[in-house]
């Protein structure tokens, strides 16, 4: 189960060694616009992307994580009735530097317009699902932003990506659409495929609708997959806040296994299509609580609590549905089965107290933020009460969706309803081993 939970949620970061901004830079995309085409036999998808930047510390330059495949047509600083070229270089790996010409400088906002083909390897069989890991957009790491996409594809194709479809016309030779976020997302996903070799599927969950597009040989289980999902979600939104979109969209890929997490969109491997068993339900569950935290309300990336806050506290709340559904000895099964992992290194060498855990390159910290991070929030939950716990989730929730969270906020927030405990979990988090009964 524990390798299964990190296939899940380790995609919703998709970054290596976080290349950003150039050292001392404040900028941040507060906005994207993106025009997609996508015409085979062509070789690649031609884009362009209107960036809108937010410059407090007026930065001379900006850099962005950015595919080294690309090639770029034209890069240009929108300022006012002005449009300058843009001066860049790419630096190796993965890396596009952006000049601030003087007068954007001087804004404390800005545009920057690109256009440039994202070249493809795919055939006429394989679904082209891209995510923040390819690097097909610019992005900043630690940086969410509000996304608009207009997606144009031949008919008999179709275009998938996050957010809500606000308008699509297949009147023509192409099939257009518009996709709208209302909330600001961490990645954006985009998945293009042939309409014959997929199905759509859908369920309501009012006022949302989920969809699932599969293979048709595998429509049976994705029939299994919206009905879990629907429970799931209905009982998310219920017990943690309105979502804030009106689709959540499953797409199969056989690219890799488990699960690729996007707010609003998530991409299920092909081992995922398979009969509803305890796992199967278990991470597809996790991937709908992370639709709240992880994929609606976000940890920020590199800094500590990231893990906790982005795999821990969505665990915690799939974990409290399974109670709600299934019963006190499932939840406590599942939540002490998976304990009894971490406990065999608890508080040796190579144990790692869960605030200070950067990546999840172990198999002790993955344990540690997995399954030790869950029962500590178990323990939050007794000491403060089943009500003022859903209190503090729903309040939290309603506070920073759509925006970063820290653990120092957490905490912070968690002490207004419950000193005591608030104070007992940020010993816990800074601690190796297990705390004290």
């Amino acid at each position: 189960m524990f390798v299964r939970f990190l296939v899940c949620l380790l995609p919703l970061v998709g970054l290596s060694n976080g290349a950003g901004a150039e050292p001392g830079s404040s900028i941040r995309i507060s906005a994207y616009e993106f025009s997609v085409r996508y015409a085979p036999p062509d070789s690649g998808l031609n884009i362009t992307a209107d960036l809108s930047l937010v410059n407090p510390g007026s930065d001379s330059s900006v850099a962005f994580l950015f595919s080294s495949r690309v090639r770029i047509g034209a890069i240009n600083w929108i300022v006012g009735p002005d449009t300058l070229t843009a001066d860049y270089h790419q630096s190796p790996p993965e890396t596009l530097v952006i000049a601030v010409p003087r007068v954007a400088m001087r804004q404390s906002e800005s545009k920057l317009n690109l256009t440039y083909l994202y070249p493809l390897q795919a055939n006429d069989s394989t679904m082209i699902l891209l995510d923040r890991g390819h690097r097909w957009y610019p992005l900043i790491p630690t940086n969410i932003a509000q996304c608009r996409m207009r997606l144009n594809v031949p008919k008999g194709w179709f275009a998938v990506t996050g957010g809500d479809l606000v308008s699509i016309d297949s009147a023509g030779q192409s099939v257009q659409s518009v996709w709208q976020s209302h909330i600001p997302m961490f990645k954006v996903m985009l998945g293009i495929g042939r309409s014959e070799q997929y199905v759509q599927l859908s369920e309501k969950a009012e006022p949302t609708t989920l969809f699932v597009i599969c293979r048709p040989v595998d429509s049976v289980s994705a029939r299994e997959i919206l009905q879990e999902a629907a429970k799931a979600f209905a009982y998310f939104s219920q017990r943690v806040g309105p979502y804030p979109h009106l689709r959540l969209t499953f797409i199969e890929t056989s690219m890799f296994p488990g699960a690729n997490l996007g707010t609003s969109i998530v991409a299920l491997g092909s081992d995922m299509l398979g009969p509803m068993d305890r796992g199967r339900a278990a991470m597809l569950d996790l991937a709908v609580a992370s639709q709240w935290f992880g994929a609606g309300v976000f940890g920020k990336f590199q800094e500590e609590g990231f893990w906790f806050l982005t795999l821990s506290l969505p665990h915690y709340e799939r974990l409290l549905y399974l109670r709600d559904t299934q019963g006190e000895e499932a939840f406590r099964k599942d939540l002490d089965g998976n304990l009894d992992r971490y406990r065999k290194f608890a508080g040796s060498a190579n144990d790692i107290p869960i605030l200070r855990v950067d990546y999840l390159n172990t198999q002790e910290k993955g344990n540690a933020v997995a399954f030790k991070g869950p029962y500590l929030l178990d323990r939050v939950r007794q000491k403060m009460g089943d009500e003022p716990w859903r209190a503090f989730v729903r309040t939290l929730y309603t506070k920073k969706s759509g925006q970063m969270l820290t653990c120092r906020e957490f905490l912070h927030e968690l002490d207004r309803f419950d000193h005591h405990t608030a104070y007992w979990l940020s010993l816990a988090l800074v601690a190796p081993g297990m705390p004290e009964k």
